[in-house]
């Protein structure tokens, strides 16, 4: 996630391996950049080094030792880059159920908010709701699920260049 920029990257989204001491990434539940327009404060850095993670690494030097583990790990990503763009491919063509009913509600959310607010206007202007036009085209939650599936390939395209050394 840290290297490809693909996972939710907040600051408690690591984990000590007990026998090893090594870190671990979990939650993946921002994938492909996602919290970029889903959070209400968007996740914008590819890699958050914060206190909580060069924290675990002491008293090591925490900037080598990161800096080698991602180099050694960027490496063994690119020796298996088409394996792995397969398996990203599968996340944007297949969103996750919840993807899917987070779209929803959105939509419909939206859709909610957008025809109160014209209805709000149109009133305030002395316009009735059958004179209001109102277009709602594009505004769906297939809409936005295309939109979402756009914006991961955007986000997998840019993963592949990082995997090709580009």
């Amino acid at each position: 996630g840290y290297v490809l920029g693909v996972g939710d990257r907040h600051l408690d989204n690591f984990m000590l391996k007990v026998g090893t001491g090594a870190v671990v990434g979990i939650d993946f539940g921002h994938a492909f950049a996602s919290a970029t327009w889903t959070l209400p404060v968007p996740e914008l850095m590819a890699v958050r080094f914060t206190r909580q993670l060069t924290s675990i690494l002491e008293p090591l030097q925490s900037c080598t030792l990161l800096k080698t583990y991602m180099v050694f790990v960027l490496g063994a990503l690119r020796a298996s880059r088409l394996e792995l763009l397969r398996v990203l491919e599968v996340f944007i063509m297949e969103p996750l159920l919840d993807w899917q009913n987070q779209a929803s509600r959105l939509s419909a959310a939206q859709l909610a908010s957008i025809s109160t607010e014209a209805s709000q206007f149109g009133a305030e202007m002395g316009i009735s709701s059958d004179q209001l036009d109102v277009d709602m085209d594009g505004a769906g939650p297939a809409s936005q699920l295309d939109t979402e599936r756009d914006f991961g390939r955007s986000r997998l395209e840019g993963a592949r260049r990082k995997l090709s050394g580009g």
